[in-house]
């Protein structure tokens, strides 16, 4: 009888795990969260589309995103674009300022052949097109860049995103503190981020900072420790290999900051299926 109740008991552990591992595999991601951490498209999600593209931002939804980070500057004529570079040759071929460039001629622009054929036409797109595309099915981080030609930088940032109502859905980040200042003196309901390759002891409470986006090299469990209990949420950036999202995990990081969306969410159910496994051996010890 002993080794009928063993192989009903690993049949009912076999049943048991597997319901489990369906209800974690379906749980992970969705709704843009793997176990508490956050998935943020770094450039919109740069590794399966050109970079702060909208085509690049549609992959990102699809792979999981709940955050989708962009940068954003200021053309000539006032026009707030998503773009990384202060110069369009990287992407564009066209080298040229952006604080040289009006709307006009950026439409001549095409972003999408430098990164794949099948992305030929793609344009940069106007910081409007991304708060369209967005609402309502990923929350974007706008990293504000500073160039020094810009005359109302924060302002106009903060006019767009009460035009489309997602003055309180979005997230306004920068590397330059000025700019959070500024952002917080405008309305200081909407949601802030300092990104930032290390910190200073004296920088972790900074009240112009709602969270903080940091280089994954940077962190560890001390200063992640340190912000948490200032109440304030930390990402790791850009981890883009296993063991650099690993080493935000380990740092008790709350958001992983990659340009493989995809990849990161696979990694996360892996580690989600693994902890399950490893809660699941001890019941099944005692029981046999």
């Amino acid at each position: 009888m002993r080794i009928f109740r063993r192989i009903f008991i690993i049949l009912f552990g076999v049943i048991f795990f597997a319901s489990g591992m369906i209800y974690v595999v379906e749980a992970a991601g969705s709704d843009g969260e793997y176990d508490g951490i956050v998935l943020v498209a770094h450039r919109a999600g740069a590794y399966f589309a050109p970079e702060n593209t909208i085509a690049a931002l549609e992959q990102a939804i699809k792979d999981g995103a709940s955050v989708a980070e962009i940068d954003v500057q200021e053309l000539a004529d006032g026009t707030l674009i998503v773009m990384h570079d202060s110069n369009f040759l990287r992407t564009a071929g066209v080298d040229k300022n952006v604080w040289e460039t009006d709307y006009e001629e950026l439409m001549s622009y095409e972003v999408g052949s430098s990164f794949s054929d099948a992305y030929i036409g793609e344009h940069i797109p106007t910081l409007d097109d991304f708060l369209q595309c967005a609402e309502g099915r990923v929350c974007l981080m706008l990293e504000l860049k500073s160039t020094g030609h810009e005359d109302m930088l924060e302002s106009n940032v903060v006019a767009a995103l009460y035009r489309h109502d997602l003055a309180y859905s979005c997230i306004v980040g920068s590397q330059n503190e000025d700019i959070l200042k500024k952002i917080k003196q405008l309305d200081e309901n909407i949601y802030t981020v300092y990104i930032a390759c290390e910190l200073t002891e004296e920088q972790y409470d900074m009240p112009w900072a709602d969270s903080y986006s940091i280089m994954f090299t940077s962190l560890d469990s001390d200063m992640v420790g340190r912000i948490h209990s200032t109440g304030k949420t930390v990402y790791g950036w850009t981890a883009n290999t296993q063991n650099a999202m690993q080493s935000v995990l380990e740092s008790g990081a709350d958001g992983i900051v990659t340009d493989n969306v995809y990849e990161a969410g696979q990694f996360l159910k892996d580690k989600s299926i693994m902890l399950h496994f490893k809660n699941y051996l001890p019941i099944m010890r005692k029981m046999l």
